[in-house]
């Protein structure tokens, strides 16, 4: 099974595509190796584990007649949209790298013929019919974009009426993020290998809304309780086990408002109620 290619237009979208291909083609492996072993002990946390989990949880009472996976990574959402009861599951990706792995998960999984992977901009899905998709999940994908609103309308435009959409982005509030954000701007041992944007929650509620979607849920994930401390080279190492082990204990608090400044990842299920034209 391949992953089918579409093509991109536009130079500058382009390039922003190419250095996010680059990226994961170069660096995927930290996706990959949390999938790696599906037991996680005490001493570990996989927030991406965690995004997925809360993602498919959201949509767990929605139809199961398709379901699409944009930045679908290793392809292990896929897998469990099979699991769930999804009758067609569709993947994106724009990395080869990503894709491979997915394919191979697939494979092993013998789901090579109920899951299809593509490789093409996530805001454009010419190869995805206009109100044919059931659920749409987006982690981690929205921030690495030029601007919210091609990803959202496109979106919408592949949803069935009151179709959902589950996107998680990262969240500009979190205090120790905007802590190291200050960091990489003057100390190249904090800088980002790749460019990415963080959104406002109150900021992203009003862009929705004018896409013609209805927020029904949000939630946070990825928490820091040993902030400070985690972020100094050296203490970060020695912390780590113990970090870890309360970052899941503060999971609990996903739900509360108050995780608006203590975790990095917010998620929101968004509603289909109007149809946007891209």
């Amino acid at each position: 099974m391949r992953a089918a290619k579409q093509k991109q237009s536009g130079k500058t979208n382009t390039n922003i595509l190419d250095n996010i291909a680059d990226y994961f083609d170069s660096y995927g492996d930290r996706w990959i190796d949390v999938y790696q072993d599906e037991k996680e002990r005490w001493y570990e946390y996989y927030p991406l584990r965690l995004r997925e989990k809360y993602a498919l949880l959201l949509t767990e009472n929605e139809n199961k007649g398709t379901a699409i996976d944009l930045g679908c990574g290793t392809g292990h959402a896929l897998i469990q949209m099979k699991k769930m009861g999804f009758q067609r599951v569709i993947g994106v990706d724009i990395s080869d790298s990503m894709l491979r792995s997915a394919e191979k998960l697939i494979g092993d999984n013998n789901l090579s013929d109920s899951i299809k992977l593509f490789k093409c901009d996530v805001q454009k899905l010419s190869m995805v019919q206009s109100n044919s998709i059931d659920v749409c999940t987006a982690l981690g994908v929205i921030e690495y974009l030029e601007k919210d609103e091609p990803l959202l309308s496109e979106i919408s435009r592949i949803l069935k009426p009151n179709g959902v959409a589950i996107v998680q982005t990262r969240n500009y509030c979190c205090v120790r993020s905007r802590t190291v954000e200050s960091f990489r701007k003057i100390l190249p041992f904090y800088r980002s290998r790749i460019s990415f944007r963080k959104h406002k929650p109150s900021s992203f509620r009003c862009k929705v809304e004018a896409c013609g979607y209805t927020l029904e849920c949000e939630r946070y994930a990825h928490y820091y309780a040993l902030y400070p401390l985690d972020i100094i080279p050296g203490i970060r190492t020695v912390i780590k086990p113990i970090d870890n082990f309360l970052n899941k204990k503060l999971e609990r608090l996903s739900t509360n408002p108050l995780s608006l400044y203590f975790a990095s990842m917010y998620i929101a299920k968004l509603r289909k109620v109007n149809v946007v034209n891209g």
